[in-house]
C-alpha cells in the first residue's frame, strides 16, 4: 500500500513547524546568554580541569530541577 500523500504533506509541515519552534527557543536562549555576557556575568575557564568542573556543575543542577 502506498503512503497517503496528504499525510506525508501534514507530517512534512509538522516537522517544519517543530524545527521553527526549536530555532525560536534557541534564539531566545542565545539572547539571554549574550545579555549575560555583555553584563559581565560570564564564566572564566582557564584550563581543562575548570571546564570539566563547569560541566559537572551543569549536570548537577539539571538533576536537581
Amino acid at each position: 500500500m502506498l503512503p497517503n500523500p496528504t499525510l506525508i504533506c501534514i507530517f512534512s509541515q509538522l516537522e517544519v513547524w517543530i524545527r521553527e519552534i526549536k530555532l525560536h527557543q534557541l534564539r531566545q536562549q542565545l539572547a539571554v546568554g549574550f545579555e549575560q555576557l555583555d553584563a559581565g556575568e560570564g564564566v572564566h575557564i582557564r584550563n581543562t580541569a575548570e571546564l570539566d568542573h563547569f560541566f559537572e556543575e551543569i549536570k548537577t543542577h539539571q538533576c536537581d530541577a
